[in-house]
């Protein structure tokens, strides 16, 4: 819809010499490649949550394709929606310095809709797009509870004694409430400081990406000839797929810590790498001091179907063991690891 009523509503759109192959440097960088590889991190922001079929497995039925039938379909989906989008958007930027590089409304999109459609429809258009990301955010607060969940009931975070338990109704509100009060908290920098923000957003991406690297570098180098696959496998293709991905995470998380403005100032610098080495420095001492004594890692959400007691379980030192087997007992498991 909204990319009908932009293009019906401008009267002059750009040719497709523009869209597909105009080229357009504010950077201030001279090197036309780096310009280039700094373009590709816009796609890296769109590469999460994707996965949050993965991250619901154990309440899918048939998780193991299920879930990344699920992956793939969203995946071509938003590909097919966003490229169709963006290319109908771009064809109605009349005027690139007041629409993108200075936009009057502070955002590009909405300086578009307005020049283009009038103040009505803009303000429709912006509710649309105000919905979509309060669904995809929904979306987002799911899986990452999800998460935060069952690393609390494996005993894996601090206060894993209160983040792993459920209500009267088996939902777990504490790892919910905890998840957007820290989200809450990380995005009070925007307020004061776009720098500090752009840096924390680096850094999750870059989080990320390094945890979908660890276990692809380990079925490509460890387990080349030992892994056994799923129901779902890419079969011949999984090793050149791995390869790919991890060339890809790996260019484009040093990418994020470059920076992307030139010449380079302490308003512009990049900062990513102070958060991520602060983060990656305080888990690696809260396991080096807490989590080695007690936190054995493997297979705990793995069970067998005849059985209705999970194979296997942790915790915390600080929860009752009661509270960990009827939380781990109202969750329903997947028949097999999926590989």
């Amino acid at each position: 819809m909204i990319v009908i009523v932009v293009i019906a509503t401008t009267p002059e759109k750009q040719p497709a010499s523009f869209v597909f192959t105009a080229w357009v440097n504010n950077t201030g960088w001279s090197s036309g490649f780096y310009v280039f590889m700094l373009g590709l991190l816009q796609s890296q922001y769109t590469l999460s949550g994707y996965d949050s079929a993965a991250h619901m497995s154990e309440e899918t039925k048939n998780a193991q394709e299920g879930g990344p039938w699920g992956i793939i379909r969203a995946i071509l989906t938003a590909a097919v929606v966003g490229w169709f989008f963006l290319v109908g958007i771009t064809f109605c930027i009349t005027d690139f310095e007041s629409q993108i590089v200075s936009p009057a409304v502070g955002v590009s999109l909405s300086q578009i809709f307005l020049d283009s459609a009038g103040e009505s429809w803009a303000i429709v258009l912006i509710l649309v797009i105000l919905g979509a990301q309060f669904f995809c955010g929904s979306a987002l607060t799911l899986a990452s509870s999800r998460m935060v969940f069952a690393f609390a009931r494996d005993g894996a975070l601090p206060l894993s004694k209160y983040l792993h338990r459920l209500n009267k109704e088996k939902s777990p509100v504490a790892a919910v409430w905890f998840n957007i009060v820290f989200c809450f908290v990380l995005g009070l920098p925007y307020i004061w400081s776009e720098t500090a923000f752009s840096a924390i957003v680096s850094v999750n991406t870059i989080a990320s990406s390094i945890s979908y690297l660890i276990p692809i570098l380990c079925r490509i180098l460890l387990a080349r000839h030992t892994f056994e696959p799923g129901p779902f496998h890419l079969g011949r293709f999984s090793i050149p797929v791995g390869i790919v991905a991890c060339l890809w995470i790996v260019i484009t998380s040093a990418l994020f810590l470059c920076p992307t403005t030139a010449p380079v100032t302490a308003l512009n610098m990049n900062y990513a790498a102070v958060p991520f080495i602060i983060v990656i420095g305080l888990c690696v001492l809260y396991y080096a001091i807490w989590g080695r004594h007690w936190f054995k890692p493997g297979g705990t959400r793995i069970a067998d179907s005849t059985s209705s007691e999970p194979a296997a379980h942790h915790y915390h030192p600080d929860s009752q063991h009661s509270d960990l087997q009827g939380d781990m007992d109202s969750v329903g498991y997947p028949e097999k690891a999926i590989m």
